[in-house]
This record gives C-alpha cells, structure tokens and sequence, in this order.
C-alpha cells in the first residue's frame, strides 16, 4: 500500500475545493444571466399580450357600438310599423 504525503492529500484537497468554487460561482453566474434573459423575453411576451387584448378589445367594443345601432333600427322600425298599423287601424274606424 503506497504511503500518502498528507500535506500533498491537503494540497490536493484544497485545489479541489477553489475549483469546486469557481465552478459554483460559475453555475451562478450562469443562472443568473439565464434569469435575466428570461426577465426580458417575459417583459416582451407581456408587451405582445397587452397588444394583443387591446385589439380584441376595440373590436368589442366596436362590435357593441355596432349592435346598439342596429338595435336602435330595430326599435326605430318597429315603432314605425305600430304607428303605421295604428294609422290604419283608425283609417278604418274613422
């Protein structure tokens, strides 16, 4: 069995922890930029959504001033056609 230097095994030892560190400090740095990253792509994604509910918004709201209108028409004829009946209705009687 071969004898081990043990200020060697602590040298060793030692190397491998400042890489073990470099290489967490690395991993965090990673995350880090790769949150970052998708902070942004998020703030566009949220842009695109806004954009695109303010569109079907306005034609919703178009829509409703479109059916008001037709719906002020419809009103408009029926009270034409129960005048015009009325009209005749007292023709006949008068």
């Amino acid at each position: 069995m071969p004898d081990y230097d043990p200020k060697i095994c602590e040298m060793r030892f030692a190397q491998i922890e400042n890489e073990a560190a470099e290489q967490s400090v690395s991993i965090h740095e990673q995350l880090a930029a790769i949150l970052l990253e998708q902070k942004e792509q998020n703030k566009h994604i949220i842009a695109i959504q806004q954009k695109v509910f303010n569109g079907i918004n306005e034609r919703i709201s178009m829509l409703n001033r479109i059916v008001w209108w037709l719906l002020g028409i419809a009103s408009t004829a029926t009270i034409g056609v129960v005048l015009a009946l009325l009209s005749r209705a007292l023709a006949h009687i008068g």
